[in-house]
């Protein structure tokens, strides 16, 4: 009994603790401001079967924002033919401004990006995805924070397009909202934001050039990788030794999942590439030190502590059925605390949703973690094969 009190205790403790270390640079640390240079910026796309409708406003998007910009456009050699007659119907309509790559063989998305950083014209690489829509002065936002030498790159606030479709999108639009403005904006004061996400992230291209001959080479476990990207990358230029950031004033919108099969998928690769990737930059966060390892070695144990606790917490509610009210009574208190920032940004509309994710991921997404965790050499999703491509 005092095992179990002191278990769950020790957990309830890290899980506050997880907060309060969320919210202290954001309420102690001044938000970063940067002076604004003209940055000329090659846009990157991988395409591979998008819906026609959801391509046009991806790239139009891109086309009607400020700046200077090329925009490279690869067709990973998709099976639906209007891939093809979109991106050159573009390329016709734009041709000092977009690009188009063709790829004779389909082998996904990290050789897609590969092919065109090579032909960039432009010191900086915006990674966009397919699904990905950008607000007007994305591109202007994003390439702000380069004024800073160290920095060596930046993304930016990822929100839900499709947020009215169901329940589900419309509880991931809250998710989404906390990821950025919460978790990354946090990391973001402290200069390791640890993901820099796939729809819309700027690289020196200088930083991606030296990566681009093991990009696509990337295995754990003596298995290829072949999701994950954009945490690879982040913590390929982290391990180069610059600082990743993230500015909420580059917005864009993505579709996000409107199945729980297809959610239930993507965060099942979400987590293996988590883990995947925080073993990986152990051993440089070691040397390292300060932040970047606590980062790690903290979002590494929590899971472990909690899936102990939880699985004791099952026990005893089997003899104490009352824990459970109170257990599901403590969850309302942490996700309104974990709620605050929306509260002080008037987002009144996210804060019940935020707490209804709290459950969604209590009850069902945190037990992906030890699914992750024990299927790391499976990766049939987001597989397309590793055969190297060749482009006309």
């Amino acid at each position: 009994m005092e095992f179990i009190f002191f278990l769950t205790l020790l957990y309830t403790i890290l899980a506050f603790f997880y907060l309060w270390y969320r919210y202290l640079p954001i309420i102690s640390l001044p938000q970063k401001v940067y002076v604004p240079i003209p940055c000329a910026v090659s846009v990157v796309v991988p395409i591979y079967n998008e819906p026609e409708e959801n391509l046009r406003h991806c790239i139009e998007s891109i086309i009607n924002t400020e700046g200077e910009k090329e925009i490279i456009l690869v067709n990973d050699c998709s099976t639906q033919p209007h891939v093809g007659v979109v991106i050159v119907e573009y390329a016709n309509r734009y041709p000092d401004m977009v690009r188009v790559l063709n790829l004779t063989r389909n082998s996904g998305k990290r050789r897609a990006q590969i092919e065109a950083v090579k032909r960039a014209s432009n010191p900086y690489i915006v990674t966009v995805d397919s699904d990905s829509l950008l607000d007007k002065k994305a591109l202007l936002e994003i390439t702000k924070p380069f004024t800073d030498i160290n920095i060596g790159a930046v993304t930016g606030e990822i929100l839900v397009e499709n947020k009215v479709k169901n329940a589900l999108t419309r509880i991931l639009t809250a998710r989404y909202w906390s990821a950025f403005n919460f978790e990354r904006e946090s990391l973001n004061r402290l200069g390791i934001v640890t993901c820099c996400s796939g729809p819309l992230t700027c690289y020196r291209k200088e930083l991606l050039l030296p990566l681009l001959e093991g990009y696509d080479k990337e295995s754990f476990l003596g298995v290829p990788c072949t999701f994950g990207d954009d945490r690879y990358l982040t913590r390929m230029i982290l391990q180069q030794g610059y600082q990743t950031a993230y500015n909420s004033a580059a917005k864009a919108t993505t579709y996000v999942p409107e199945s729980f099969k297809d959610f239930l998928k993507q965060q099942l690769r979400w987590k293996k590439s988590f883990i995947r990737e925080s073993i990986m930059i152990l051993p440089f966060a070691e040397k390292r030190g300060g932040i970047l390892l606590f980062e790690t070695v903290y979002n590494l144990i929590l899971p472990i502590f909690g899936l102990l606790a939880r699985i004791v917490l099952i026990i005893y509610v089997v003899y104490h059925p009352m824990v459970g009210v109170y257990f599901l009574l403590l969850m309302v208190v942490t996700a309104t605390m974990r709620s605050l920032l929306m509260f002080e940004r008037r987002q009144y509309d996210l804060i019940f949703r935020n707490i209804v994710y709290a459950y969604l991921h209590e009850f069902l997404i945190f037990w992906l973690f030890p699914i992750a965790a024990l299927t790391l050499k499976r990766n049939q999703w987001g597989n397309r094969g590793l055969s190297q491509q060749v482009v006309k």
